[in-house]
């Protein structure tokens, strides 16, 4: 083993070791929020329930099959949208096409970026 891997994975065994619960915390994160999204859909209203199935339909008529991991959730006139999308112009774009909805005021995104850096 080279020196370099050596101290590499010397930090990495030390970082385990100091943040217990750090490791899978995100994964664990990212695992939940489609059960949150799903619980505040289920909040809301007919009109709400409305506005976010208009506001993901628009964002899949610009996105096509890259909107498929994209969710909505609507409060009064608000959409959120949740999800994933391939790169940084598609959620600009996701906003965008949400934000024409008839009687959508405001849009929010918590949309996530996927991550192809291997650096």
């Amino acid at each position: 083993m080279t020196k370099e891997y050596k101290s590499l994975f010397a930090s990495a065994l030390l970082a385990c070791a100091l943040l217990p619960g750090a490791i899978g915390t995100s994964m664990a994160a990212d695992a939940a929020a489609p059960k949150m999204a799903d619980a505040k859909r289920a909040a809301m209203t007919g009109e709400e329930s409305a506005l976010a199935t208009s506001a993901v339909d628009a964002v899949k008529a610009v996105l096509a099959d890259d909107a498929k991991n994209v969710m909505a959730t609507a409060r009064g006139t608000t959409v959120t949208l949740v999800g994933w999308v391939n790169e940084p112009s598609q959620e600009s774009a996701a906003r965008k096409a949400a934000s024409k909805v008839p009687g959508v005021k405001k849009v929010y995104s918590k949309l996530h970026v996927w991550s192809t850096d291997t650096h």
